[in-house]
């Protein structure tokens, strides 16, 4: 059976978060099918092996770039929906089925996830108001994003390609 969807996370040099993130992928409170494909962007760590460790797909090509990364794990993808993080973040529990609800209508291409940080560093903090603020004007034209940010995105993968 296919999966629902395909979450790609592009990584390198993530073996200080890669675990994390992968187990929070894991842990979604999600009824459909899904597969975790962790894209090692030529790590000099122990990215790819931490990353399969904990349970995802793992790919390899040499280092790129994470938008190289991301479209090479989509090519790998299973799923109908390509669901992408970066390999520092650590998805809520309800996170997948929050970010698949919208493609329950068959007009939507692209959904934008939220993102929160623990940060407390000051330009961390500056960062988040600007990503905060960025959401309050979004969420005011939702139905014409000119802005998905690849933390925490979704695409049919028809329209992605």
């Amino acid at each position: 059976m296919d999966p629902t969807a395909s979450i790609i996370v592009p990584a390198y040099n993530s073996k200080n978060s890669i675990t994390r993130c992968v187990k929070s992928l894991k842990q979604q409170n999600f009824d459909g099918s899904y597969e975790i494909i962790v894209v090692d962007d030529g790590s000099k760590d122990d990215t790819a092996a931490l990353a399969e460790k904990a349970g995802a797909k793992v790919f390899s090509q040499k280092n790129s770039g994470p938008a190289k990364a991301r479209n090479f794990g989509a090519r790998k993808a299973e799923g109908g929906i390509l669901v992408f993080t970066d390999a520092d973040c650590t998805p809520e529990k309800n996170w997948l089925e929050e970010m698949l609800a919208p493609f329950k209508d068959k007009e939507v291409i692209g959904v934008q996830g939220a993102y929160k940080t623990r940060q407390t560093s000051l330009t961390a903090r500056f960062a988040q108001a600007e990503i905060e603020e960025r959401y309050g004007l979004m969420k005011k034209n939702a139905s014409n994003l000119d802005w998905i940010g690849s933390y925490s995105a979704a695409y049919r993968k028809k329209d992605f390609f």
